[in-house]
């Protein structure tokens, strides 16, 4: 199965004061849905479009500038994370945010990936990406050597040699508003949803998985068909367990295992 990955040339938010700069932030404030960059592909046989120009040496520019003043930054994108999916949100076990990378070093072009493999890495080398987003973390354990001849070790190797920086937003990006969750919730048009469990560090809005309602009471086998046509293909594919003509309502949603949340 080929890596379900996105590209994108973006503005980040932070370096260009535009109206949706506060999204993240404002959507938290007021407990409204926001939603995260959406990725899109660069076109085919096209010249792509590059964030800002590069004005000066490497090395000068810092995070927070005013747009026009140069190439953004890292530090810029990462306090665009944290808006967007605040560190606060994430599991205790987690381990999110940055992996690789200087703060000062130029982001122009941002990759956005599920896992951070070898295929993918090779795919944000090659097509000059600075900076490498994924879901799930590269280092969530602890370990004691970054030797190229280990799996995660090599990962790092090549993404220094690349100048490919790496950003991780797992359970945080679960459980922020306009984030995985209300996703699901919203592709599956869930009224009324809600947290499935309470945030321990965010608003009454943000936690892991949310819990809604359909609009009509739905066979099982057809709800199970609605996740099927919507869902990006699995290599597990959709498992349906219960009775395919008993009648659904009442749908919860999680974005990742969800063991405590049973």
């Amino acid at each position: 199965m080929e890596p379900n990955t996105e590209q994108e040339d973006i503005p980040v938010p932070g370096a260009a004061k535009d109206p949706a700069a506060g999204a993240g932030s404002a959507a938290r404030e007021a407990g409204s849905n926001a939603g995260a960059p959406a990725g899109a592909g660069p076109s085919a046989g096209g010249a792509e479009p590059e964030v800002g120009g590069d004005t000066r040496p490497e090395g000068d520019a810092e995070p927070g500038e005013e747009a026009g003043r140069g190439t953004p930054v890292l530090g810029d994108v990462l306090l665009a994370v944290e808006e967007l999916w605040p560190r606060s949100l994430a599991g205790q076990w987690d381990a999110v945010g940055p992996v690789v990378g200087r703060s000062n070093a130029p982001v122009r072009r941002i990759l956005f990936a599920a896992d951070p493999v070898t295929e993918v890495v090779e795919e944000a080398a090659s097509w000059g990406a600075d900076l490498l987003v994924t879901h799930h973390p590269l280092l969530l354990k602890p370990v004691n050597s970054v030797a190229a001849s280990s799996f995660k070790g090599n990962i790092v190797h090549q993404l220094i040699e690349a100048g490919c920086a790496l950003v991780t937003v797992h359970t945080n990006g679960d459980s922020a508003v306009g984030g995985v969750s209300d996703v699901l919730a919203d592709a599956f048009g869930l009224r009324h949803a809600k947290p499935l469990a309470p945030s321990v560090n965010g608003l009454p809005e943000e936690s892991i998985g949310r819990v809604g309602e359909l609009r009509e009471a739905t066979a099982l086998g057809t709800f199970a068909e609605t996740v099927f046509s919507l869902m990006p293909a699995g290599a597990g594919g959709v498992k349906v367990a219960g009775n395919r003509d008993a009648l659904v309502r009442t749908i919860a949603v999680c974005g990742g295992a969800g063991d405590s949340l049973f």
